[in-house]
């Protein structure tokens, strides 16, 4: 696996449960990060407050995002990220429940790589997960990330 795990962020705590359970199924327990709001995120991410100790707070290797979140929702968050150089290649798979065509096409044309509908059951939601961090953490080659 890729330094610097999976940042999830995600305002819906039962959605962050399932997560938590699906990466504890695969052993990956450790590499889960989540955090409940978008402007946490881009705290976060931006190494400000709170998140500032970089070995503590490592830069992801993925960033699974929720789109529809009060106040800073995932589109905010896809259009700080992608603004900031040092952030620029960082993989960014939406995990929603928006099935809206705009919703899609928005989160791509702000630089989302991929968008993964986030399954009903309980054992599909699991083959989600496990694909995705299967695809951009272990399969994927992937540019390093620049410096800042």
């Amino acid at each position: 696996m890729r330094p610097g795990g999976v940042l999830l962020v995600d305002d819906n705590p039962d959605d962050i449960t399932f997560v938590r359970l699906a990466f504890r199924t695969f052993n990956m327990d450790e590499a889960l990060t989540a955090l409940f709001s978008g402007q946490e995120a881009m705290e976060y991410l931006g190494g400000e407050g709170l998140y500032a100790d970089r070995t503590k707070y490592p830069i992801p290797a993925l960033l699974l995002l929720d789109l529809r979140m009060p106040m800073v929702d995932g589109f905010d968050v896809l259009r700080w990220v992608r603004s900031h150089a040092s952030l620029k290649r960082l993989p960014i798979t939406i995990f929603s429940a928006s099935d809206y065509p705009r919703d899609l096409t928005l989160a791509y044309d702000l630089g989302a790589n991929s968008f993964l509908a986030k399954p009903l059951r309980l054992e599909q939601f699991y083959k989600t997960i496990k694909s995705a961090t299967d695809f951009w953490l272990e399969s994927c080659q992937l540019p390093s990330m620049p410096r800042t």
